[in-house]
């Protein structure tokens, strides 16, 4: 079943130029997505590997980010902020943050808990992440990288082949 999903999201990126993103989890189910994507002809930059902090092999990461899909480090709240940050110190080391894309997942609501739970702002990014990305040396250059002129590019509807 999965490979049928994957194998339909190459045709519909074929047909439409529309993304791929895929909540791959670890690192060995998301090379078998590229492989699958390539027997189509569809290029690796034409796939967002969404949640790629869940794979703690960070060479996987880099492996990744020289194939030139995109290695999206999702879930960026004040519990994850250094680990988030040193991710992308390793993408920048390695040359790859123009791979790199950033994300937040916040707001939980949990049905039956007080208030839906431990509501987490959707302000972290902006107030927390950005400024501790500063202070580890990171550019206004970089920063702008990776929230603006990545996402741009990733989510461009274009066919993207091999």
């Amino acid at each position: 079943m999965q490979r049928k999903l994957i194998q339909a999201a190459g045709i519909t990126h074929l047909s439409t130029g529309l993304t791929i993103a895929v909540h791959s989890g670890n690192g060995t189910a998301a090379f078998e997505q590229l492989e699958i994507l390539k027997e189509q002809g569809v290029s690796p930059s034409a796939r967002i590997w969404v949640h790629a902090q869940n794979e703690t092999n960070t060479d996987m990461h880099i492996r990744a980010g020289k194939l030139k899909t995109w290695v999206s480090f999702d879930g960026v709240n004040p519990d994850t902020l250094q680990t988030n940050v040193d991710h992308l110190k390793t993408m920048k080391e390695n040359n790859l943050l123009e791979q790199v894309l950033v994300s937040q997942d916040s707001g939980w609501y949990h049905v039956g808990d007080p208030k839906g739970g431990n509501f987490k702002p959707y302000t972290c990014v902006i107030t927390q992440f950005i400024p501790l990305l500063q202070q580890n040396g990171f550019t206004k250059g970089e920063i702008d990288l990776i929230f603006k002129t990545n996402p741009a590019k990733a989510f461009a509807i274009k066919v993207r082949k091999l």
